[in-house]
This record gives structure tokens, sequence and C-alpha cells, in this order.
């Protein structure tokens, strides 16, 4: 036997995060269902399309997403792995929306956001508040995929709104960020 590895929590330089693929697809096969559709809004699932775009991966993914039989593979999956995952997933993205939302309200005047993955939040946000700078601070390779997917799909990043590619994982991440 050779000793073990020491295991490295941090991400591969040229991998997405899987996370946010899963949240992202997982958003997508909800969009469907009429029990969960209203916490994601016509305007987040539009976006969420887009940046689901971004690679022949994420493609299939969102693909997947809008054929009912993968989606009933999805929810059996769901439920035999993490049962109410989704759906936490949708709840957890409208209560940090209300809570951005309230937060701008009472005069916010910054908005980052830290690990958003294939989150639409501030691509949807950032254009209603153009007096506000926006910050998205993630995994390089994740960032690059959501930069594909709206460049694939035409859109563009608001003017208020900065991407800054950053291994949250390392040392001294966000002290040198920002």
């Amino acid at each position: 036997c050779s000793p073990a590895k020491p295991h490295d929590k941090r991400m591969k330089a040229h991998t997405p995060s899987a996370t946010a693929q899963v949240v992202a697809g997982s958003l997508l096969c909800l969009a469907h269902d009429a029990r969960h559709a209203h916490l994601l809004g016509d305007d987040a699932a539009n976006w969420r399309e887009h940046v689901m775009s971004g690679s022949p991966q994420t493609r299939a993914l969102r693909a997947s997403a809008h054929w009912a039989p993968t989606r009933a593979f999805w929810r059996w999956l769901e439920a035999h792995t993490l049962p109410g995952g989704m759906a936490h997933y949708a709840r957890r993205k409208a209560r940090i929306e209300a809570h951005c939302q309230a937060a701008l309200a009472q005069g916010a005047q910054r908005v980052v956001v830290l690990g958003a993955g294939l989150d639409t939040l501030a691509l949807r946000l950032a254009p209603a508040h153009p007096d506000v700078p926006w910050i998205e601070l993630d995994h390089p390779a994740t960032q690059a995929l959501k930069r594909a997917g709206l460049a694939r799909s035409g859109q563009a990043l608001p003017p208020n709104l900065h991407w800054q590619a950053v291994d949250l994982s390392a040392p001294q991440a966000l002290r040198n960020a920002l």
C-alpha cells in the first residue's frame, strides 16, 4: 500500500464548478414545475438559459432540463439522494434576491457577490441599479463558462457589473481581489 495522498480541495484550474452547473440545471428543471416556478421568475429563467449555453456540457444539461423524461429522472435521483434539494436551491435564490433588493432599497452603495457560480442575480439586477457598482468574484473557469454563454447568446455585461476571476479557495484570495 502506498500512503494516502493529501486531498486538495481547491478547484481545478480549468474546470468549472460542477456544483454551479448542477444548481443551474436544477433551477431550469424546476422552471417546469408549477409548485416552484414562481420562485424563479421568467427573467431569471431567461438569463439562466443564456448562461447555460457556454459549453457543450452545459447546453446538454440545459436541454435535459427541458425534456420531460429527463426531468422525471432528475426528480427520481433527487428523491433518492437529496430530497427537496432542488426546491431548496430555488427558495435560497429567492431569499438571497429578496435580501439584496431590500439592501438596495435601504441605500446599499455596492453589491459584491462571492462564488456566484452560474447564478444570474447580478446580471438581472445591475441594469435596474445603474449607479450601484456590482462585483462578482468567482473561480476563473466558472466565470469563463458564464462569459462564453453570454457571448454565445449575444448578451453583454451591464456596464456597472464587473466580473473578477478569483480562486476563492486560495489563501488571501479576497484580500487581493478588492
